[in-house]
């Protein structure tokens, strides 16, 4: 069956299963178009003799050229820009994304503002991506649009790195300060508590602790020598709260300017996730919507990447500094800014120079009534539902299940595994959604997903060795990766490429503006009341529910009200469903360039005869016009006669 049959039949169908045209033909790894299979074939001519003998190393065969061909299809170069795009910037958040935390905790903030300062992001992303990505639709800016926001958020990020620490406390409040803490319970607070770390020190007057095992135990000591108390800072068991080394006005401000970058930062760089993938579907063509993945899995990919030379970047420039007799260990975390603002411009390189929205199309669909009414209809309603449920699970998971492991006594290796397989299974699931998606259909990738974080909330909920929490990692690819390429591929095919840059931003804001806004808030409150074992089974039994009345609306509702031309849209022949798309798309064409100068000579000729055509009624209707004027043209006594009647009528005046 054609990829048009399958179209014309169960275009509509939500579940419908892709059947596009696949290669017929594999030589040495390489996909062979039928046409020129043929030509492989063939057996290798030689020259007048008739010799057949092989070519040599540097001759050309058909086989070679059409593998070569093949192996460049295969890589897509006309994709490399968003592959370039997607690693620069996963890359860029992988050097200093992990370690905001432990940056602003360097600079004095508890854990409270912290969590003010990081749960507030999500919501502001919530209400600003739609806004900007429609007057990006609206007035065909997205290119401008996306290069403003990636300006803005180096901006941003650079004056987060350079805000200076707020100011220090005299000597004698340190110092009472930590002769307030020379119990056991809060020692333990201060040098961090159980769970990792592992092998250091602290002193304190008559009395030091040192870590055995998960305990800080008191040993005796009568040595009167000054106070030495080191504090680290690094990762996340060692997250220690500064803000006592500070004073409270210089702390508020700092915590006021922390403020102010996130919500101004924000609401500038939000749209930089969905203008992107608004580009790349732009340039995957309606044929090809289903690769996205392959692109997105470029992020994940530099991401795993970056982190662990960012480690050693910290590792290596800590330096101690004294106060007061007390030594703090603080890492130079300005110089994972650094590279972040150096990867992150050449994210903008890339899209100013390659990067292609169309935005220059004289006829535009973009409709924004048509496409409220879609999102309204409740196949839609419920699609947006279940991606209100993802981001909400992903948020949960991200924002509190390395505290649980630490819980459970995780070490950082531990850590660092669950790290590298949570990023690795996403990695490798990407690159195989369109397989997914075109094998399985999408609203059964999406019912996997919900079958996974089943099974991921379940096994949280019934572990008790940290080392349990890895099987459950490698569920992550499809729970998270297949089931976001299934839904922006599946909202993608759903419009014009003229309102991709509206329903994209819409699908973001969702999933990670609300849904993990609301995974963090709501998930941090049930693990304050319940605990994080109970949290997870709440977790568990709710992804049950969601996956039973997201299956009965499917079943109700299988696809959108779109079936008629007015559905959608207000404007004459402008339609926004899937089953008008085709000539819709203003996406490039995937023509080759034979073909498009094949193409091009048709359209010449036809043009010519065209002209030939206009020149033909032209000469009939001119003599035709001569006709007319030959009947109506009066005769030579008619104009006679009429000139003696008017000479009579002069002599007669």
């Amino acid at each position: 069956m054609s990829a048009t049959s399958s179209d014309k039949s169960n275009r509509r169908r939500w579940d419908n299963i892709y059947t596009g045209d696949e290669p017929k033909y594999t030589l040495l790894g390489c996909s062979i178009p039928e046409a020129d299979m043929a030509e492989v074939e063939k057996p290798i001519e030689g020259g007048d003799d008739g010799d057949t003998t092989p070519p040599t190393a540097g001759s050309k065969s058909p086989a070679n050229s059409s593998c070569f061909r093949a192996l460049v299809q295969k890589i897509e170069v006309d994709l490399l820009a968003q592959k370039a795009y997607f690693f620069t910037f996963g890359y860029a958040f992988g050097c200093i994304g992990p370690f905001l935390d432990g940056y602003f905790k360097q600079r004095g903030m508890t854990d409270d503002r912290i969590r003010t300062i990081t749960g507030i992001r999500p919501f502001i992303c919530f209400f600003s991506i739609p806004l900007v990505n429609l007057v990006a639709d609206r007035f065909q800016k997205r290119k401008v649009v996306l290069l403003t926001a990636l300006m803005a958020l180096i901006l941003c990020m650079s004056i987060t790195g350079i805000v200076p620490p707020p100011e220090e406390k005299s000597c004698a409040e340190i110092l009472q300060h930590i002769g307030n803490n020379t119990n056991v319970s809060q020692v333990s607070h201060l040098v961090g508590g159980g769970g990792g770390g592992g092998g250091r020190k602290r002193s304190l007057p008559r009395m030091r602790t040192k870590r055995q095992s998960d305990d800080f135990l008191p040993i005796e000591d009568n040595n009167d020598s000054d106070i030495s108390v080191l504090v680290d800072d690094l990762e996340g068991d060692v997250l220690h709260d500064r803000s006592w080394l500070y004073t409270e006005s210089s702390l508020d401000t700092t915590f006021i300017v922390f403020m102010v970058l996130c919500i101004i930062g924000e609401m500038l760089t939000a749209p930089t996730g969905s203008l992107a993938d608004t580009a790349t579907f732009y340039s995957l063509g309606d044929k090809r919507l289903e690769l996205y993945g392959q692109q997105r899995a470029c992020a994940g990919f530099a991401h795993i990447l970056s982190v662990f030379p960012a480690i050693a970047i910290l590792k290596l420039s800590q330096v101690l500094l004294e106060r007061c007799g007390v030594t703090f260990l603080f890492h130079h975390y300005k110089i994972l800014f650094f590279i972040f603002d150096g990867w992150m411009l050449l994210a903008f390189l890339v899209v100013y120079f390659k990067f292609e929205y169309g935005d220059d199309n004289m006829s535009s669909t973009f409709n924004p009534k048509g496409l409220l009414r879609m999102l309204k209809s409740p196949h839609y309603l419920s699609i947006l539902g279940v991606t209100l449920y993802f981001g909400m699970c992903h948020g949960l998971i991200r924002g509190f299940l390395f505290g649980y492991i630490r819980e459970l006594g995780g070490d950082e290796t531990l850590l660092g595994l669950a790290t590298f397989l949570l990023y690795g299974s996403e990695v490798i699931v990407f690159c195989i959604s369109h397989w997914l998606i075109r094998a399985l259909g999408f609203v059964w990738v999406v019912y996997f997903g919900l079958i996974c974080y089943i099974i991921r909330f379940l096994m949280y909920a019934l572990i008790t060795n940290p080392w349990g929490i890895l099987p459950a990692e490698v569920l992550q690819g499809l729970s998270y990766a297949a089931v976001w390429a299934s839904l922006t591929t599946y909202l993608a095919k759903a419009v014009t490429s003229d309102n991709y840059a509206t329903v994209l931003g819409v699908l973001h804001a969702v999933y990670w503006g609300l849904g993990n806004g609301l995974g963090n808030f709501v998930g941090g409150a049930m693990i304050d009341v319940l605990g994080m074992q109970r949290t997870y089974w709440v977790f568990c039994i709710a992804s049950v529910f969601v996956l039973i009345i997201f299956g009965t609306l499917q079943k109700i509702f299988p696809s959108g009200p779109g079936e008629k031309i007015d559905d959608y849209s207000e404007l004459e022949e402008t339609k926004l469903i899937a089953d008008k798309q085709g000539a819709m798309y203003t996406s490039p064409p995937e023509k080759s360039m034979d073909d498009t100068m094949t193409s091009y000579n048709d359209g010449s000729k036809a043009v010519d005869s065209i002209e030939q055509g206009l020149d033909a009624t032209d000469r009939s209707a001119t003599s035709q016009d001569g006709a007319l004027d030959d009947e109506n043209r009066p005769s030579d006594e008619q104009i006679e006669k009429q000139g003696e009647s008017d000479d009579n009528k002069i002599e007669k005046e």
